[in-house]
């Protein structure tokens, strides 16, 4: 037989022997390769694709988080700059009437759009508000929320010390206070029977809300005299010091001076030594009280003032009429017929002429303390932010 012939087939077919079942089995398996070669390659591509877009959906969860994140930080500096400003006035806000737990200067607005945009957020109509919180006589929070779209809110806030003209006053040790025993001479008179009684001039204040505080604060007689070593001035004062009640200071004064008061009309005219006209109440300069910082060496001659006066060294006051509170940090000498109605305290000693005298006064004390430059918020010592939502 011939080859490539033919052969009969018992089942009938025919078998090309050139070609036999061998070689159709090979061609076979050739596709059946093909074939799984093709489902990998889409499963491949299924498996390429489930995972650029788990890709995609975790760069948008970060995307997010971040913008989460920047909202939050944006929020929280919202928040702390809300805080600060409520504590940055002017301290002629009136607060003493505010009861504890009780809130004062309550502000509200918009956050600035420059807070997102600084935060790279893409977000408007954020709000922050603030306020202040009294916890004791002379210890406020200050608050300030604020909100950054949907995305994060925040609340931070700061304890601050506020002065308290009445809580300073019951404080005080004495009418006259020294804290250096071996430079304090007195020859005059230093007299607080009359320390919770109303002068026949009163200051330019209500004295009746004062006395009734100090009724309820202090329960001792106040002393006329007390000579001390250092560190009683601290505790008529609280965290203010001399330095800082002289950089709180309006006016600053040096060398020689009569105070007197300045008035042009009907109009006071002010000047480092006018520290308003006690004498006539009614007059132009009559509720003018000062807060005046004394150079070292200053020499006062004559005169009349309220208020403040504060001694960054030694002095020496001269037939002054002085109603309110000195505080000085050398020694101060009263000559002539100089005469203090309030407090007075002396780092360096006192010295008190035959015929000057320090008559105790807790209306004109409280006076002198309730300047505006003295109520401006303090932050309390090793404090920090207090942070919520």
């Amino acid at each position: 037989m011939r080859s490539g012939a033919l052969a009969y087939d018992p089942l009938g077919a025919a078998t090309d022997f050139g070609y036999g079942p061998l070689g159709s089995r090979l061609d076979v398996a050739g596709s059946d390769r093909r074939g799984v070669a093709i489902i990998a390659v889409v499963f491949l591509m299924l498996a390429v694709t489930l995972l650029a877009h788990g890709l995609l959906l975790l760069a948008e969860l970060e995307l997010e988080t971040s913008r989460a994140g920047a909202a939050s930080v944006a929020a929280r500096f919202a928040a702390q700059v809300s805080a600060l400003e409520a504590a940055a006035d002017s301290g002629a806000a009136d607060r003493h009437s505010t009861p504890l737990w009780a809130s004062s200067d309550s502000t509200f607005a918009p956050v600035p759009d420059s807070i997102a945009r600084d935060a790279g957020l893409a977000v408007r109509g954020g709000y922050r508000w603030a306020r202040l919180v009294r916890l004791s006589r002379e210890v406020w929070l200050a608050e300030g929320h604020a909100g950054i779209g949907g995305l994060a809110r925040h609340l931070a806030a700061r304890p601050y010390w506020i002065a308290d003209a009445p809580a300073r006053v019951a404080a005080a040790e004495a009418v006259l206070v020294s804290e250096s025993p071996d430079s304090t001479l007195v020859e005059g008179m230093v007299d607080a029977a009359g320390f919770l009684t109303v002068s026949a001039v009163p200051p330019p204040i209500t004295c009746d809300s004062v006395l009734a505080a100090l009724d309820s604060l202090r329960v001792v007689p106040m002393p006329s005299l007390r000579v001390a070593g250092p560190g009683t001035l601290g505790r008529a004062l609280g965290p203010l010091t001399i330095d800082s009640l002289a950089a709180r200071a309006t006016a600053g004064v040096g060398g020689t001076g009569t105070p007197a008061p300045n008035q042009v009309g009907a109009a006071c005219v002010m000047g480092p030594w006018n520290w308003g006209d006690p004498l006539r109440p009614l007059g132009p300069c009559g509720r003018h009280l000062v807060l005046v910082a004394g150079a070292d060496g200053l020499r006062v001659l004559g005169g009349v003032g309220q208020g403040l006066l504060v001694l960054r060294g030694s002095a020496t006051l001269t037939d002054l009429d002085f109603r309110g509170m000195v505080v000085a940090a050398g020694r101060l000498t009263l000559m002539g017929s100089t005469r203090i109605r309030g407090l007075v305290r002396a780092s360096g000693g006192v010295g008190v002429g035959p015929d000057a005298r320090v008559d105790g006064s807790a209306c004109w004390a409280a006076a002198a303390l309730a300047h505006p430059a003295l109520r401006t918020p303090s932050p309390i010592p090793a404090s920090g932010w207090i942070d919520g939502r």
